[in-house]
């Protein structure tokens, strides 16, 4: 990628995320320990590859994984403590990408496994950046989906792909989320 497709491509994702999230300035900002690798739509991405938590003064919750060197987000999860609402993005482009289209996509750990159907955006006409997202609530299924086990495996149905994220140093953000969301 070109350094000025590059360029775009940060300010189309800041955009976007400015666009969708559902929380207010940050007042805490906690890096979870140690370097991760992920399996994005089957090449590893690795690096300083993250969970970051951020917790704020009107008691909101997120949690990112983040590889920091590239700003590449896959997964940005996030509770407004206003309704007990959970906001989840995951940054992909299944092959039946359209703008409006719902996916089924499942979440799965040793914690079990949870349906959920996630909308479909492109954020600018003809631009390749993409992501599914959804405003659900923190059931106790998926809060045990999110807290158990070694990783996190997210698959669109009939997509054939899988990204498995590793859910070291998430524990800290994760039970934020879901003492906020409610799903304990």
């Amino acid at each position: 990628m070109k350094g000025s497709d590059l360029m775009s491509f940060k300010r189309t994702i800041q955009r976007a995320l400015v666009a969708v999230s559902l929380l207010a300035p940050t007042t805490a900002l906690a890096q979870a320990p140690g370097p991760g690798v992920a399996q994005i739509l089957g090449q590893p991405v690795t690096g300083d590859t993250t969970w970051i938590v951020r917790e704020e003064r009107n008691g909101n919750v997120g949690l990112t994984w983040e590889t920091a060197e590239t700003n590449h987000v896959t997964v940005d999860l996030s509770c407004r403590a206003s309704d007990r609402s959970l906001h989840m993005i995951y940054y992909v482009e299944p092959a039946n990408a359209r703008d409006g289209v719902e996916m089924q996509v499942t979440l799965a750990s040793e914690g079990g496994a949870v349906e959920l159907g996630m909308t479909g955006h492109r954020p600018e006409e003809g631009n390749a950046f993409y992501f599914l997202n959804i405003q659900t609530q923190m059931t106790p299924a998926l809060a045990r989906v999110l807290t158990t086990g070694p990783s996190l495996v997210i698959r669109i149905q009939g997509d054939g792909r899988a990204t498995a994220i590793p859910l070291a140093g998430s524990a800290q953000g994760m039970a934020a989320l879901v003492r906020v969301c409610g799903g304990g």
